[in-house]
């Protein structure tokens, strides 16, 4: 487990506590949005059940996003629990496995409907009766009949499989931690629900549902096509933790800080400094960046730190290669445009990253240049503009004309790109940034 950064042991403390000893509150959903690390959350809460040694209690992490290709949640389930309840210790709970699978997996019963009608079971009904003619009606009921039978002995194989569950369980307590649940396929989200209630619903048997609950929703309102997907998962959900978009933090500058140091766990400690510091706090209040972004851009880097043969990358150009990386990734068009020199994109670009100007952004008009750029505040992002457009090549062009202008401006941009790193330097490693990571 990586170092708790952002402080969500205090976090996964609360909910083992909310879950392990109050029933009525499971199923439990965890509910945030995307990149507000959910999944270390559910990690730590498995980790944290598990190695409690005051209670008798289990936790069995999925991922669902990994599971939902098998099209039965209840054999994900199923399977998790193989791991900690071996068939020697409770051979009739696994008999109760085999059997419930056999006759809930819907496999049968589509084998049998197509074997019986030659056709698939949502064929049209003229097709059905051509079929039965074909075939005769006595026989055709016999096979019914025995379809019927499968469905009564499904509900029998599910109600011997809760009791083998509540057998297995009578002195332990295991909790289901479901992850991702928001990103699986909607038609495997809405079987789990459903098996969480109706095979599930054992007194030691509880739920832990890890969602952006919005997106979920959405999925389900997207498959029924209709309004009902907020009301589907309200039947599902009897107690719910909203997850802060920000970390549990004290003040704004530790929040800074810790977002610069899960940038080093990925990338290296060796490049750590004030200038990306700072980066990370411009990036944190201008695009509110977030875990996700983070955990891309340090993969980015990585790949980057792996295939750098073409620029160097050290400590002090680390801030620029990092500012022109998120940038690439991000927003691959705007660093498009400023690779290309498009002055249409250009404004876009200022106007996204709200960089003051003292005059309005402009654009080309014929063999008319406009002195368009004249910027007031070098953010990150202004200087990086500033190498992206070779400003040092024409400083009149971003309103830099004045020397006193000119030297706070070059200063800050220092600081971005290292002392030790020509503007020319940057602009190429700019260059090859966007040529590595731009698809």
């Amino acid at each position: 487990m990586n170092t708790d950064l952002f402080e969500r042991d205090k976090t996964a403390q609360k909910i083992s506590d909310i879950v392990t000893t109050q029933e009525e509150c499971s199923p439990l959903a965890i509910d945030g949005n995307w990149g507000t690390g959910k999944t270390d959350l559910c990690q730590r809460i498995t980790q944290r059940i598990n190695n409690d040694s005051s209670h008798t209690t289990q936790a069995l992490y999925i991922n669902t996003f990994e599971h939902d290709q098998s099209e039965s949640p209840l054999l994900s389930l199923l399977a998790e629990l193989t791991k900690i309840l071996p068939e020697s210790e409770d051979p009739n709970l696994w008999n109760s496995m085999r059997e419930a699978l056999k006759t809930s997996s819907g496999i049968i019963a589509k084998a049998a409907l197509h074997h019986i009608f030659r056709i698939d079971a949502d064929e049209a009904q003229s097709d059905f009766e051509e079929s039965l003619e074909k075939q005769g009606e006595a026989y055709l009921n016999k096979q019914i009949d025995k379809l019927l039978e499968v469905e009564a002995k499904k509900a029998n194989n599910l109600a011997m499989l809760k009791a083998a569950l509540i057998k297995a369980t009578a002195n332990q307590t295991l909790i289901f931690v479901i992850d991702e649940l928001d990103r699986c396929a909607p038609s495997y989200a809405i079987k789990l629900l459903e098996q969480t209630k109706h095979v599930f619903d054992v007194p030691n048997i509880r739920f832990i549902l890890s969602a952006n609950i919005t997106q979920l929703e959405s999925n389900f309102i997207n498959l029924y096509g209709n309004s009902s997907g907020a009301s589907y998962t309200e039947k599902f959900i009897n107690f719910t933790i909203p997850l802060r978009t920000k970390s549990f933090v004290t003040n704004r500058r530790q929040s800074i800080n810790n977002n610069s140091k899960y940038l080093l766990e990925i990338v290296g400690e060796n490049y750590s400094s004030p200038a990306l510091v700072n980066v990370i706090d411009y990036l944190t209040k201008t695009v509110r960046i977030n875990l996700r972004d983070i955990e891309k851009l340090g993969r980015s880097i990585r790949y980057l730190v792996s295939n750098n043969s073409e620029f160097d990358l050290e400590r002090d150009n680390f801030p620029f290669i990092a500012l022109s990386a998120f940038l690439a990734t991000r927003y691959p068009e705007i660093a498009t445009a400023l690779l290309h020199k498009d002055a249409d994109y250009e404004s876009k670009y200022f106007k996204r990253f709200s960089i003051d100007c003292h005059e309005e952004v402009g654009h080309y008009d014929s063999d008319i240049e406009y002195n368009y750029l004249a910027i007031k505040d070098w953010t990150p992002f202004a200087c990086l503009t500033y190498i992206a457009l070779e400003g040092y090549k024409n400083k009149a062009k971003l309103g830099l004309d004045d020397p006193e202008r000119c030297t706070t401006a070059e200063e800050a941009i220092i600081k971005i790109i290292g002392r030790g790193h020509t503007f020319k330097n940057a602009h190429y490693a700019f260059t090859k940034v966007c040529e590595k990571l731009i698809f």
